[in-house]
């Protein structure tokens, strides 16, 4: 794949209602050229890609995206994500939803790097981690788990037993349910 030289496509979201950029999964406007690294932030089975899962930006057209999955070249749709607002309904005793407004953007975002924490809860084919600085408590197993081959797992730095940390809270509320709740 050759990169383009091109000025980069501009795709802008689509807001309707109430819907706080703060709660924006991607971009209001994403920048995109063809050869760009991107990576997927929402599940879809049928077209072939998962919360995490990284390719390229293989061709662009006016408001129109294509990428590689599986050595061919699968155009994106638009994804629409909701704000949703919550109340009780007091007589029939349940919470009730009321859609106020919805974003509309491509699933994806560029993906040259991620931090830990926003590695959280995806998944990844080849993970180059730079573990060497961690500092939380379960920053090194998130690093780590979120790749799906050990031989795809790459680092950057020594793991140094100091930067393994395990929250003391956690490890008390382990420790209590444990004793206190039978094995079966």
């Amino acid at each position: 794949m050759t990169f383009s030289k091109m000025a980069p496509k501009r795709i802008a979201s689509k807001i309707s209602g109430s819907f706080p950029e703060n709660n924006f999964s991607t971009e209001k406007t994403l920048e995109l050229k063809v050869g760009a690294q991107i990576m997927f932030i929402k599940n879809n089975t049928s077209k072939g890609f998962y919360n995490g899962k990284i390719t390229l930006i293989s061709k662009l057209e006016d408001d129109r995206v294509w990428v590689v999955l599986k050595d061919k070249e699968v155009e994106l749709e638009l994804e629409e994500w909701n704000n949703i607002r919550y109340t009780y309904n007091k007589e029939k005793k349940t919470v009730e939803q009321e859609i106020i407004g919805t974003f509309n953007q491509f699933p994806i975002r560029l993906a040259w790097a991620i931090t830990v924490h926003k590695s959280q809860g995806k998944t990844f084919e080849k993970v180059y981690a730079d573990l060497g600085d961690s500092f939380a408590p379960g920053q090194v197993y998130v690093a780590l788990s979120r790749c799906t081959s050990f031989n795809q797992l790459f680092l950057k730095t020594k793991i140094n037993s100091h930067v393994i940390k395990v929250d003391r809270n956690a490890l008390a509320f382990s420790r209590q349910e444990t004793l206190e709740t039978p094995m079966v």
